[in-house]
């Protein structure tokens, strides 16, 4: 007896390792590129872009194996003008199989959130101490406490 056209294309089962746990490396992957990500000021963008492409993160990592030919080459010539590309290049295959796991979209997220906010509260205390020593210019002609002008 034929087997139905749906079943034909396994409708309905998720990819074998799509369950399982990030190693180590691929763990240190998604921190680098999260880093890249922030320092460029692309974290908003980025995690608009990874929440609306989460539920594709397998099939993304399967394009990712049809393009490596393309991709290798583009991103070794690129990378050194695009750090972000670089990042990418040099961690290829880590990160494809990285993106064939379930969780590794959001473990990317939560790492660009953290990294992000801390981001924020340096560049934070950076402006509250260059506000705090900044002299404006009349203060130059203010008089000391001390007495006399400067």
């Amino acid at each position: 007896m034929a087997m139905p056209f749906r079943d034909s294309f396994g409708a309905g089962k998720a990819p074998e390792n799509s369950g399982g746990k990030l190693t180590d490396g691929e763990i240190a992957v998604m921190h680098d590129l999260a880093m890249e990500i922030v320092a460029r000021r692309f974290s908003v963008a980025a995690i608009m872009f990874f929440e609306s492409a989460k539920p594709l993160n397998w099939i993304g990592s399967q394009g990712m194996i049809v393009f490596e030919p393309i991709a290798q080459p583009v991103l070794s010539a690129f990378g050194n003008i695009f750090p972000l590309l670089k990042t990418v290049g040099k961690n290829y295959e880590t990160l494809q199989r990285a993106l064939e796991k379930r969780e590794s979209v959001e473990i990317l997220i939560q790492k660009i959130e953290a990294l992000d906010a801390d981001a924020y509260e340096k560049e934070k205390a950076m402006k509250k101490d260059k506000r705090k020593n900044r002299h404006g210019f009349w203060a130059r002609f203010r008089r000391n406490k001390g007495g006399g002008g400067v």
